[in-house]
């Protein structure tokens, strides 16, 4: 007679939770490592005529006038974020044109995350340059709630 057991085994069952509390950490690690790396090789500069992203793969210009809105709190991998909108910018991308069209899609030649550069964006020069700026942005105030 020939039988099969499935049963339950405590100890290879704790080592095999152990080992992928290991994985699932350092896949987290991993992850924020990539970020932070990510994040400090871009840069925000603020200009009279509007905002210049210097990026790993791509520059933006965009200008104050073309400022469309807000977006609310989204996640970038570990990071919340808050994104500004503007109308198509200048995009200067640094790889191909099919590289290009996909960052396009993403919203890369209109969208700032602005609260990656700036955690304290609305009550800075930007906020206030934001809030000088004649645009139609009642349903996503600037102005923090008091």
């Amino acid at each position: 007679m020939f039988a099969v057991g499935y049963g339950f085994d405590p100890v290879k069952s704790a080592s095999d939770a152990v080992l992928w509390a290991l994985v699932a950490g350092a896949a987290g690690v991993a992850s924020a490592m990539y970020t932070v790396f990510r994040l400090r090789k871009s840069s925000l500069a603020v200009t009279d005529e509007g905002l210049i992203v210097d990026r790993i793969k791509y520059r933006l210009h965009v200008r104050w006038a073309d400022f469309e809105g807000v977006n609310p709190e989204k996640w970038m991998g570990l990071v919340r974020t808050e994104a500004l909108v503007f109308r198509p910018g200048r995009f200067e991308p640094a790889l191909s044109p099919g590289f290009q069209r996909r960052l396009i899609a993403r919203g890369c030649d209109r969208v700032i995350r602005i609260s990656v550069y700036d955690a304290d964006w609305r009550t800075g020069p930007i906020g206030q340059r934001l809030l000088d700026t004649p645009v139609d942005v009642q349903d996503q105030p600037l102005r923090a709630d008091p």
